[in-house]
């Protein structure tokens, strides 16, 4: 009796993956599997695991791509700030220099000395 009842499962489920080769549309889904194991109950919880799993694992790879994504425009950006470092840089020696060329040093006279007269 149980033997006939996972022969009939089995058929069943063949049955249904060779009927999804016919019509591209209609391909079996883990709830198709799920519906012709309810006998099963070991089954139906592997296959409810293994749809959640699958359902994590599409938002972590959509994170994924979020982050990968975020990592490049952050490099980007990066980039743009260094090479603005350096045009900052390469301004500021370009002043400092024509600073150094249009400004004459300052010229210190000498202290006057004073001169005490002792009036003795």
């Amino acid at each position: 009796m149980v033997v006939d009842d996972d022969v009939h499962n089995y058929d069943t489920l063949f049955g249904l993956m060779a009927k999804s080769h016919d019509a591209e549309d209609d391909k079996v889904t883990l709830l198709d599997i799920k519906n012709n194991l309810k006998n099963y109950s070991l089954a139906t919880m592997l296959v409810d695991t293994v749809n959640e799993l699958t359902k994590d694992n599409e938002c972590l790879n959509k994170n994924i791509d979020k982050c990968e994504e975020e990592v490049v425009e952050l490099t980007v950006q990066v980039t743009e700030l260094q090479q603005t470092g350096k045009l900052l840089s390469l301004e500021n020696d370009l002043l400092n220099e024509k600073a150094k060329r249009h400004v004459p040093p300052l010229k210190l006279s000498p202290k006057p000395t004073l001169a005490i007269k002792l009036n003795l």
